[in-house]
């Protein structure tokens, strides 16, 4: 085995030996490929343990090789993971595990897809065509709650507040002020949960949910498209993804300068993205399931800690704007550490609790279901634990 870089930042990673997962130090260099053993030192039993988040670290040098592979004469485990949407920068998370050797490390083999709004990436876990996938927290507690789709969990959180919201642009027919948005064009993807969440926000917001009138694109690319052509005024999306309005405005020859609402003024205890996978895999392989949730969540520390490294590696393996994938990781990174939240992709019952009785409130789950859904919707005991 080849090893590359030399050794800066330490932590710990739970790596194979012999057969068994076990803890053991490590230590990389930001902007290197391939991990290299520390030496000496105790080793915790956390996955995720402070040190090793604050690091960016996640990885061993007897669990990868120059293939990809696990360590020598260990069997590696394929698996299929779908991203949110697309392949934009704010997905760089998996591909940033794959790159920086996370998930070799964690004896995982992942094939990356793009994943689609609305029921698309449920429906392909419920199919078996894929076996992790991330979604918006929000619509995954609505479709549980309501009984739509109780066969999957959540194993950790992407972002520690929704990054739902509405993104135009500076000189066109919305400001920030939510106000604005009265009589207003706005683009969505069908069915997707910034169109679930509206009725929801307009009600915190003090405005009409009907006084809007709805357009709907594919992708987020034609969103971008529809917002810098004057089509519609404005997008319903992710707010990190605003950088790529403001460069599809620049090559349209407008000025390039998102105007965001946020949802999360209003909702703010709500989680923004979130792993899932089905129960049925979670029961069969729960040691995968908490190793495809710490290099994940690995992955996602690394982005939006070294947001330019991150960008280029979306470049090379998905055919992203390195600039533009960059800006998006700079903005996504208050969300992954929001809500005083240091370890990126913890999840804690209590909050998820606190969801719940948002969505109740705003009218999104009836009252009086499921009354055990903050224990049952999420596998606490597999998702990254949060450190202070």
């Amino acid at each position: 085995m080849t090893l590359t870089g030399e050794a800066f930042v330490a932590g710990t990673a739970d790596v194979r030996d012999g057969g068994r997962w076990s803890s053991t130090a490590v230590r990389v260099r930001a902007g290197r490929s391939r991990p290299v053993p520390a030496g000496g030192g105790g080793v915790s039993r956390r996955v995720l343990g402070a040190g090793v988040l604050a690091a960016g670290v996640a990885v061993a040098a007897g669990a990868c090789s120059d293939d990809g592979a696990g360590a020598a004469g260990q069997e590696v485990e394929q698996v299929t993971f779908l991203t949110t949407v697309g392949k934009q920068g704010r997905d760089a998370a998996a591909f940033v595990a794959e790159a920086k050797g996370f998930f070799a490390a964690h004896g995982l083999k992942v094939d990356i897809q793009p994943g689609r709004a609305g029921d698309y990436n449920h429906q392909q876990l419920a199919a078996g065509s894929a076996q992790y996938a991330t979604v918006d927290g929000a619509g995954a507690v609505v479709r549980y709650a309501t009984g739509k789709d109780t066969s999957f969990q959540v194993l950790a959180a992407v972002h520690q507040q929704t990054v739902v919201g509405i993104v135009g642009l500076a000189g066109g027919r919305i400001s920030s002020d939510p106000r604005s948005l009265v009589g207003r064009t706005l683009g969505t993807i069908k069915n997707a949960v910034p169109e679930v969440l509206w009725p929801a926000y307009a009600k915190a917001a003090g405005i009409d949910a009907k006084s809007v009138t709805w357009r709907y694109a594919a992708t987020a690319d034609q969103l971008n498209q529809l917002v810098a052509a004057g089509t519609i005024d404005g997008s319903a999306q992710f707010v990190i993804g605003a950088p790529g309005i403001e460069a599809a405005a620049g090559k349209a020859g407008r000025k390039p300068e998102a105007v965001v609402i946020p949802y999360s003024t209003h909702l703010g205890s709500l989680y923004g993205g979130v792993l899932i996978a089905q129960k049925s895999t979670i029961d069969a392989h729960p040691a995968q399931a908490k190793r495809f949730a710490a290099a994940l969540s690995m992955g996602l520390d690394y982005a939006v800690k070294n947001p330019q490294e991150a960008g280029q590696i979306m470049a090379d393996q998905a055919g992203q704007d390195p600039v533009v994938a960059a800006a998006e990781l700079e903005r996504m990174r208050a969300y992954v550490f929001a809500a005083g939240v240091t370890t990126a992709g913890a999840l804690d019952e209590t909050r998820v609790a606190g969801m719940v009785g948002s969505l109740t409130a705003h009218g999104l789950i009836p009252q009086g279901m499921n009354p055990d859904l903050p224990k049952t919707i999420a596998r606490f005991d597999l998702a990254p634990a949060a450190t202070s």
